[in-house]
């Protein structure tokens, strides 16, 4: 049974996961939301809070009606926060993505990401935009803490103070620092049959930032055996590989590209934009195919299966559920992933023909039709 229950200081509340369907061992919430709620509490209220990196509203609703605002990078929180407060009848709060102006706020709960090179990132965005000294409260669980974040703290944020880990979370106390500056992701090339080389454009804290992963690689090999469609739709897209990979070889497609991650999306606009600046393209920063009403004839997709640090097929049911729904009579849904995940065990319950046209023996590319 799901427990979706949380025992706050600010009273008890129902929280839920999106999507709603996932393991039974997962939370909307872990150790260290809990000990920064606890901290808020005793360090007082302030005018406006400024949570980044709520996942699921575990900041968010407890702490509704207190001025806060958000500011993260994923539709699926968004939409996950705004559900939770819906559920909870308490009023909704603003949320910010990653690409826009950072709101200024008195104090900023912190919930610190897996990636590292995002932290800075959004450190840095932090002390640009706020007070020199702004408090700040951070929080995270210790599997996820490697010593690329102590470090990158020590280097954006003055006053430091971590504090006892507890119940294996962390938390520090600090406030906003002068440092502004941070590494650039470089474009990287990358090679499609046939075809002159793709710059692809990358930001901290996209995946494969440094250079084109294996999956999209193994599913490249493949892309010229698939049949073309008219309307084409590149679900995760990420940086927008396998658009762009799809693009050089039919650029007389309609394509969608749709990504969670409002940097992605960020990178997939300058990833069309130098490559296919006449390409009939529409982007989506949105939950997979959420409100998206079109159908397409073919759906290329390399899902996630990390969601919050946790390792998790939820997100590919959710994502081969929405794929399934929207792919035109005739039309084919193009899948690659890591073969231990067995995913063609769900594509089978969802679609009547799951054909499986790699040899690689750690990735497996999928072609299912209805």
């Amino acid at each position: 049974m799901q427990n979706t229950l949380v025992d706050s200081p600010f009273g008890t509340f129902e929280i839920k996961r999106r999507p709603a369907r996932h393991h039974p061992s997962l939370q909307a919430w872990d150790a260290a939301d809990r000990r920064m709620l606890a901290e808020v509490e005793h360090a007082g209220e302030v005018p406006s809070q400024l949570l980044v990196n709520d996942a699921f509203g575990a900041l968010s609703v407890p702490l509704a009606g207190k001025n806060i605002i958000n500011w993260g990078d994923s539709a699926v929180s968004a939409l996950a926060i705004a559900e939770n407060l819906a559920r909870n009848q308490l009023p909704q709060a603003p949320f910010a993505t990653s690409l826009d102006d950072v709101p200024v706020a008195q104090r900023v709960l912190f919930k610190i990401p897996e990636s590292a090179r995002l932290f800075a990132w959004q450190l840095a965005q932090l002390n640009k935009a706020l007070p020199v000294g702004t408090p700040i409260i951070l929080a995270g669980m210790q599997k996820y803490i490697a010593n690329a974040h102590e470090a990158t703290m020590a280097d954006y944020l003055a006053d430091l103070t971590p504090q006892l880990t507890k119940q294996r979370a962390r938390l520090w106390l600090a406030r906003s620092g002068t440092e502004t500056s941070i590494k650039n992701s470089k474009p990287y090339l990358m090679p499609v049959s046939n075809q002159q080389d793709i710059s692809v454009h990358q930001h901290p804290g996209v995946f494969a930032e440094a250079k084109l992963d294996i999956g999209t690689r193994v599913m490249l090999q493949y892309l010229p055996t698939i049949e073309p469609g008219e309307q084409v739709c590149d679900l995760c897209c990420g940086a927008g590989n396998l658009a762009a990979a799809w693009l050089a070889m039919h650029p007389e497609a309609q394509v969608t590209l749709t990504d969670a991650s409002a940097i992605a999306m960020h990178c997939s606009v300058n990833t069309m934009e130098a490559n296919f600046p006449d390409a009939n393209v529409t982007l989506h920063h949105t939950d997979g195919l959420a409100n998206i009403e079109q159908k397409f004839d073919l759906i290329l997709c390399n899902p996630p299966f990390h969601q919050h640090g946790a390792v998790t097929t939820d997100l590919a049911w959710h994502l081969f559920k929405q794929a399934a729904k929207q792919l035109n009579r005739g039309g084919r849904f193009v899948v690659v992933a890591n073969r231990h995940l067995n995913y063609h065990q769900i594509l089978k319950r969802l679609f009547k023909r799951v054909k499986t046209i790699s040899k690689d023996p750690k990735f497996v590319v999928m072609v299912c039709q209805n």
